[in-house]
């Protein structure tokens, strides 16, 4: 109470200034979240659930299932049993966050109206549950897009599966305009020859993205229905005056690189970009609260671990894939999904267990891992991958590979209508009407002069040259960035184009199942 009185007097103190818009609230709050054993919440959480806090409860995630003497072996929870109870009381109302998060959002919009944006990042380095980040306008992530850019897509899904238990609510990304020299040029190791940029930067934290893996991570972002776009750490994008301490300029094409996806692409194809609807996923990736707590398998908002490389061996499937909490499955969704991975799922609770089992029957294909947990048999099992993100170019390969074994064990049940011939080319689709919106995105990646002499990224982009494969009978294709009609191949059964994309580069080609466009009238 105190706290949203102070607000509202510093609301007041600056009146109605016309340049301000939005606010983030609470940044990097939730991984600092721990229990209180006060006498005030012992009882908020007894009058909850009608037992004590268990003893068991030390920090903010559960101990491993391992630990517990009486977890069931099949791995299924009652819906009763006291850690998860706790914990998902803790995450959802018990530290208190939610509810004054939503309270300081609601007094900004009293303040300024209905259309101030409030914001909180990092949305998904928490538990996957609905309300996390509280009723805020937009839940926003960043991501640093080394070693892999395309990994910011899985940020965007699970923005995408949290916001979808607040229905208006918007996602935000961002693409980290810095980038932790520990992880791709550490200062204890000097190359030979080393490049240029070191000999004025041997002591510096962060640096500069590496400018394709930018222009690469823009286009993902594109292919996904954002509200905006951002970024962080401008002093390592563009020459600074008075340079930051910290964030080190240390590649002049980073910043023209950002400068030229907004002017070539974001700002003409914004408007359009805004209202295009994503598509009805199809494939989906599983995040559940209780595996979380009592297994650990979660990215924390990183892209990280066995669903990072999961979600990327799609990518190189040429699969367009999605997230689903479990709490959208409990509310009756994932009815129209047709393929639904179960990476490192070890531990359910009794009802999510129960629905996976309703979908199933009802032809839902689940595929599970070696860690999947007893009571279920899915229909497929496929080994997990935990890549070393210390070995960039073996991490691809593993991907890669997976990626491979993934489209042969589903040949006979699942098939891509829109493929190419490179695994190093993405597609991403969106839809509206009859008409398709297809994100063709190069990864085709080496190390280069910039950063590649430590090992630790392959930044450098090369030059690609592909053939997509239609299933569907397209008359026209357009590129919508080069304003031209696109040379298509089209039969009965399907259609061909080709294209060259240069270094992380991608096109947006809209698809029509009619005659060549005459003129547009606006």
């Amino acid at each position: 109470k105190q706290y949203l009185q102070r607000l509202q007097i510093y609301l007041e103190s600056l009146d109605r200034h016309p340049a301000i818009y939005s606010a983030k609230i609470n940044d990097e709050y939730p991984p600092r979240r721990q229990p209180d054993f006060s006498p005030e919440s012992k009882a908020a959480f007894k009058e909850f659930a009608g037992i004590d806090i268990p003893a068991q409860v030390e920090g903010q995630r559960g101990p491993s299932y391992l630990q517990l003497s009486n977890f069931p072996l099949d791995g299924v929870l009652l819906e009763n049993h006291p850690l998860l109870t706790y914990y998902h009381w803790f995450w959802t109302m018990g530290s208190g966050w939610e509810p004054l998060q939503s309270d300081i959002a609601k007094t900004y919009q009293r303040h300024w109206g209905d259309d101030f944006v409030s914001i909180h990042p990092p949305a998904t380095r928490c538990p996957p549950y609905w309300g996390g980040g509280g009723e805020v306008s937009w839940v926003q992530n960043w991501t640093y897009i080394n070693p892999n850019p395309s990994r910011i897509l899985l940020s965007c899904d699970e923005l995408r599966a949290l916001a979808k238990g607040r229905p208006g609510q918007k996602i935000f990304n961002s693409i980290q305009g810095i980038a932790y020299r520990r992880d791709l040029a550490p200062r204890n190791v000097i190359p030979s020859p080393a490049p240029a940029w070191l000999e004025n930067e041997m002591d510096s934290s962060y640096i500069s993205p590496a400018p394709d893996a930018i222009r690469e991570a823009f286009w993902c972002l594109l292919s996904r229905q954002v509200a905006a776009i951002g970024t962080f750490g401008t002093g390592s994008l563009f020459a600074s005056t008075s340079p930051s301490t910290d964030h080190r300029f240390t590649n002049p094409e980073s910043g023209k690189v950002f400068s030229e996806m907004i002017r070539k692409v974001m700002q003409p194809l914004s408007p359009m970009l805004l209202k295009l609807p994503e598509i009805e996923a199809e494939i989906a990736i599983l995040e559940s609260f209780s595996n979380v707590i009592f297994g650990g398998n979660h990215t924390n908002s990183w892209s990280s671990g066995r669903i990072g490389d999961l979600h990327m061996a799609l990518q190189y499937a040429g699969l367009q894939t999605s997230v689903v909490y479990e709490d959208e499955l409990l509310a009756g969704g994932g009815g129209r999904l047709r393929l639904l991975f179960l990476p490192g799922l070890e531990t359910v609770s009794a009802a999510l267990h129960a629905r996976l089992q309703e979908l199933q029957k009802a032809g839902l294909i689940l595929v599970g891992d070696e860690l999947t947990y007893a009571a279920l048999t899915p229909d497929f099992r496929l080994h997990s991958l935990v890549s070393n993100p210390k070995l960039p170019q073996r991490a691809k390969q593993q991907q890669q590979a997976q990626g491979k074994t993934i489209l042969a064990m589903l040949k006979d049940v699942y098939r891509p209508t829109m493929r190419r011939e490179q695994d190093d080319v993405l597609l991403q689709c969106r839809r509206f009407n009859e008409a398709e919106y297809l994100f063709v995105i190069n990864d085709r990646r080496v190390f280069g002069d910039y950063l590649g002499a430590w090992g630790l990224m392959e930044e450098k982009g090369l030059p690609i040259e592909t053939e997509l494969s239609l299933d569907s009978k397209y008359d026209q294709a357009y590129d919508l960035v080069s304003h031209r009609a696109v040379e298509l191949d089209s039969e009965a059964q399907g259609s061909r184009l080709k294209l060259r994309l240069e270094a992380g580069d991608g096109r947006l080609l809209m698809l029509l199942r009619r005659q060549k466009i005459a003129r547009l009238e606006l």
